[in-house]
């Protein structure tokens, strides 16, 4: 993607996720926020702001779990500092 490209992040926060079988669940979740970021400035400094900002969360962030829109939750992936 080139500098400029939009991509749209539904984020859920506040959450814990468990391994149930061969597939995880999100439990506990706070909220939900849609955000429009540039592609080329996403970063784990960026989540950790919207963590203190947007989802007036002030707990430590450990994990960012991802995955596409619409697939499975067998699908997710995650990323740490």
């Amino acid at each position: 993607m080139i500098e400029g490209t939009k991509v749209t992040l539904r984020i859920h926060f506040g959450g814990i996720m468990e391994k149930a079988r061969e597939t995880y669940k999100y439990k506990g979740e706070l909220g939900v926020n849609t955000v429009s970021w540039e592609f080329y400035d996403i970063s784990w400094r960026k989540f950790l702001k919207f963590c203190w900002e947007d989802a007036c969360i002030n707990a430590p962030v450990r994990f960012i779990w991802f995955k596409e829109f619409g697939k499975e939750m067998k699908t997710v992936n995650y990323v740490f500092e």
